[in-house]
């Protein structure tokens, strides 16, 4: 978690500096991530096709989709990697500005961006066990405004429920892409996520605010301590300046003037202590 900063001058600006960085951070290691996820396919398709083969024949019950499913994988897999790459470097030059466009393009890189691919080659899926992963990541590592959040769920969960049924292509083979047990698993993840960034968010927006209030309690105390001490310090001064050989004579006024200034110094260290009790 990153600390809260009292350089920012209200939480909105806040916020967008904790996306920035969480997102930098986030695009790394989905970098790393489909970086391993594309050696395991690869091995998979290409070095073990035997395996591949049998099991999308029992998954799918067709075996001239065997190839299409193997373009698919690979266009798909580069087609995402170039895009976090060109979202990290496009971010990092615009140095972390629209932090909140730049979410989108990540969780969309994963979520639409496969569903065109799949439209594309007339071969839909949904990908929703994916979708768990991305909703899961981008809710531990940016669980703020939940309403970003939603609209990263939102369009791609449309897409799949509008799009693939208007084209007619709602199976694969004999298997068709949309699993009751994958449809409430998703729809479960969506309320998790939303329902925990929102909790989260309230609570870091109650903490900035308080942080924020205490800092300009301690400005204003410290001025007001600080007044008296100098008051008091410039009349001292003034005094010794104006002092015959070693002896000062000081007029009542002066005294009432340093004992009012004492007591009003004594008055906010009271009121300061007792705000720290409170």
């Amino acid at each position: 978690m990153k600390r809260l900063s009292l350089d920012a001058t209200n939480y909105d600006q806040w916020r967008r500096q904790f996306l920035g960085d969480r997102l930098q951070l986030c695009l790394k290691i989905s970098l790393i991530a489909l970086l391993s996820f594309t050696l395991h396919d690869t091995y998979y398709l290409f070095l073990s096709p035997h395996t591949f083969e049998s099991e999308m024949v029992k998954f799918y019950g067709n075996v001239e989709l065997i190839p299409l499913i193997r373009q698919v994988n690979v266009v798909t897999h580069l087609a995402i990697g170039l895009l976090f790459s060109a979202n990290l470097i496009l971010f990092r030059l615009l140095q972390k500005r629209h932090p909140m466009m730049f979410f989108l393009f990540f969780s969309w890189s994963v979520t639409i961006v496969p569903q065109i691919i799949g439209t594309i080659f007339w071969l839909p899926d949904p990908g929703m066990p994916t979708w768990l992963l991305v909703f899961l990541i981008q809710a531990t590592l940016m669980p703020l405004h939940w309403r970003l959040h939603l609209l990263s769920q939102v369009v791609p969960l449309l897409y799949a429920a509008i799009v693939f049924p208007l084209l007619g292509l709602t199976t694969v083979g004999q298997e068709s892409i949309y699993q009751i047990q994958d449809i409430v698993a998703i729809l479960c993840c969506c309320l998790i996520c939303n329902v925990a960034v929102f909790l989260y968010e309230r609570l870091q927006r109650a903490e900035f605010q308080s942080r924020q209030e205490l800092h300009s309690f301690l400005k204003t105390i410290s001025q007001d301590l600080q007044n008296p001490v100098i008051e008091t310090a410039t009349i001292l001064k003034t005094l010794l300046e104006t002092a015959e050989q070693d002896q000062v004579t000081i007029e009542r006024s002066v005294l009432e003037q340093l004992l009012g200034e004492s007591d009003r110094q004594f008055a906010l260290l009271t009121a300061l202590r007792k705000t720290r009790q409170g």
